[in-house]
């Protein structure tokens, strides 16, 4: 299960860790068989703004963040793209790990 990890990835042999098999954020299934989104690492805290620890991620949901910390990339998300809100939403609802409680804080924002 977890020899296919990033030896960086923030779920590496913790509760949370799906095998990497699903988007972190979205829960899309990974391509491990030709099969669901491509498979990416996305750094939670930006690269650029010395991020470490890193995510599997569905092609989409990566590209999207850019550059973004994780807060201001789902109020973006939140704001412009409903869809993918709403499946984020919906895949994180009962999880609990740092991710997931960070798409409540923003879901139950104020505007």
């Amino acid at each position: 299960m977890y020899e296919d990890c990033h030896p960086d990835c923030l779920f590496l042999r913790e509760p949370g860790c799906n095998g990497c098999e699903r988007c972190t954020y979205c829960g899309r299934l990974l391509n491990r068989s030709g099969r669901g989104s491509k498979l990416t690492w996305d750094h939670v805290l930006p690269w650029i703004s010395g991020g470490r620890t890193v995510v599997p991620a569905c092609e989409r949901c990566n590209k999207s963040k850019w550059a973004l910390g994780l807060k201001e990339w789902l109020r973006w998300v939140r704001d412009n793209r409903p869809t993918l809100w709403r499946r984020i939403v919906e895949y994180n609802k009962r999880k609990r790990n740092k991710i997931a409680e960070k798409v409540r804080e923003v879901r139950d924002e104020w505007y």
